[in-house]
């Protein structure tokens, strides 16, 4: 079937635009009309003024109610931890919206340059510091300026080498996965919850996941360790586990959809991945008994922290099922 055939020149909604950059939140191949990149942009600014908003007013309140006046609000960093998610689908649909006028996605390593070309011009602050700063701002300007020109350009027809190749799950390979496969197939599929997922892919993956939380834990403490060694203090207390949420937040997304595709492979459905809040709200039914019979209660508990993640697991590990599906 075509491009042309699949009607994707039509002219998306703002909610369209962004329920299709997070299904494909991190596909670099096929197509995006103006419509859906501009949406999308739209999308991400408001997020942006959004979380500005509530970060500055909640610390407003807070102070307020210290009755202190607040001197400096600096929202930047944690603007920059709320649209994070954001930055890998808007590069994507990016990539897309190039490929949709006929160019290659290399042309986003402009966003590159107003980082790297001023420097060049560092030289020149103390011959010519007018010449310089011109020049400093058209680095800055000229790599978006055309880099918007061509997400403004309409669609080319011709059909291209960057053709969709996403996984709908009508294609679906029952077949055994290397590990360096699966985190590609897991990644291409970031949020996509439909499909299926062999038990190669989702295993592959989900040891990809452990050796990322290993490699975070190991990188912060040594690093830590080597700081309070150069200033002569020996380090106490070393937690590294705030930072191994922020740093593995990121697989949070990719891992749930892989199980939710595993489930489905198995002729499951997806809802079955709710038993994974069993283990934070089964306890609570136990506490009324904690004075009665403590340690009655605390097997119960220990069960229902165990039995989700105990049937999860045996259905992860089922044989596929080569039935039709009903979550394509």
């Amino acid at each position: 079937m075509s491009f042309a055939e699949k009607g994707l020149w039509a002219k998306m909604t703002f909610k369209e635009s962004i329920k299709s950059c997070f299904r494909q939140y991190s596909t670099f191949s096929g197509r995006a009309t103006r419509s859906e990149y501009w949406w999308f942009k739209l999308f991400y600014i408001l997020v942006c003024l959004v979380a500005h908003f509530i970060f500055v007013s909640g610390n407003i309140i807070v102070f307020a109610a210290a009755g202190q006046v607040p001197s400096n609000i600096d929202s930047f960093p944690w603007i920059v931890i709320v649209v994070g998610g954001l930055f890998l689908p808007s590069l994507a649909v990016a990539a897309r919206r190039l490929h949709d006028t006929g160019r290659t996605a290399k042309w986003l390593w402009l966003h590159l340059l107003p980082y790297t070309l001023p420097l060049l011009f560092l030289p020149l602050a103390n011959v010519a510091p007018s010449l310089m700063i011109v020049s400093m701002a058209a680095a800055w300007l000229m790599p978006d300026v055309l880099l918007v020109y061509f997400y403004c350009q309409p669609t080319n027809p011709v059909e291209s080498r960057w053709k969709d190749q996403s996984n709908s799950g009508e294609e679906f390979v029952s077949r055994k996965m290397t590990f360096k496969e699966s985190i590609k197939s897991c990644f291409r599929q970031y949020s996509t919850f439909s499909g299926r997922a062999t038990r190669s892919e989702y295993w592959w993956f989900k040891l990809f996941f452990i050796l990322v939380c290993v490699v975070a834990h190991f990188i912060f403490v040594a690093g830590n360790i080597l700081v309070f060694a150069a200033s002569g203090q020996v380090p106490s207390n070393v937690d590294s586990f705030p930072w191994i949420v922020i740093v593995v937040g990121g697989l949070f997304l990719p891992s749930l959809a892989v199980a939710a595709r595993r489930l489905h492979d198995t002729g499951r459905t997806a809802k079955w991945l709710w038993l994974h809040l069993g283990p934070y709200t089964m306890p609570l039914l136990f506490f009324p008994l904690v004075n009665i019979a403590p340690s009655f209660v605390s097997f119960l508990m220990v069960a229902a922290w165990l039995m989700p993640y105990v049937l999860l697991i045996y259905f992860y590990c089922q044989p596929t099922k080569l039935v039709e599906p009903s979550w394509k």
